[in-house]
């Protein structure tokens, strides 16, 4: 989470932003606490508020982190048939 908010959080509505920290200060602070219960519910809260900025992400067009292009590729490149025959030789 925090890695999303830090590579995409200039493309987030800064409540979503400012939420999401919360939610992450929030179960940082249920871990050290060691409550079973606690923990479920920043965690559940956590998980809420990632899809909501994955959501947002989305509807905005933004590629998610570690979804981009392949380097080199052109974009709407395919791939050629080249007539390559894959084969495995046995001795």
């Amino acid at each position: 989470m925090e890695k999303l908010l830090k590579d995409s959080g200039d493309k987030l509505p800064e409540a979503d932003k400012k939420a999401a920290e919360e939610a992450v200060a929030e179960a940082k602070t249920a871990l050290s606490s060691l409550d079973k219960e606690q923990i479920k519910k920043a965690l559940d809260n956590l998980n809420a508020k990632s899809h909501k900025l994955a959501e947002t992400l989305y509807q905005a067009g933004a590629p998610a982190p570690g979804g981009e292009a392949v380097p080199g590729a052109a974009p709407g490149a395919e791939k050629k048939d080249d007539d390559v025959i894959d084969a495995e030789v046995v001795s």
